[in-house]
């Protein structure tokens, strides 16, 4: 499930085209207080969405009425547990001087061990990224990033 804050205007239930012209998408998005313009056209959303469908992944876009820059915040909003949210984490992962972005999914509930990741994976560190390096690498803002 992907989140995102209604920065655009859209009607409840619509289905979307990944690219123009492409095939309707099993993704609806559902929105109490619509703002204007529409947030499934976000290029962003658009390539989410067509990642998603091309591993044959059916899922729901729920675009949220306020932002959620929490898991606890994207939990209370949708009424399900925390546990049930999927953060998605960029890192700076070191290995042999260069730099590379790494994702990690987690749960909300979870914290994840930088240590152990960067030892399982065989990263000499791995480090937090900041917004520039998260935009740069993903094309998402922080708090945007969909797993």
């Amino acid at each position: 499930m992907y989140t995102a804050t209604p920065t655009a205007r859209q009607s409840p239930d619509r289905w979307v085209r990944a690219l123009p012209g492409g095939p309707l998408l099993a993704y609806r998005a559902h929105m109490t207080d619509p703002s204007p313009g529409n947030v499934l056209d976000d290029p962003c959303v658009r390539r989410v969405a067509a990642a998603l469908a091309s591993f044959g992944v059916r899922g729901q876009i729920t675009v949220l009425d306020d932002a959620a820059q929490t898991a606890r915040q994207a939990a209370d909003a949708l009424g399900i547990e925390i546990a049930q949210i999927a953060n998605s984490l960029v890192f700076r992962a070191h290995r042999d001087g260069t730099i590379r972005p790494l994702l990690v999914l987690a749960s909300g509930a979870h914290r994840v061990d930088t240590l152990q990741v960067a030892d399982l994976l065989g990263f000499s560190a791995i480090s937090l990224a900041d917004a520039e390096f998260v935009s740069e690498h993903t094309g998402f803002a922080i708090g945007g990033v969909a797993p």
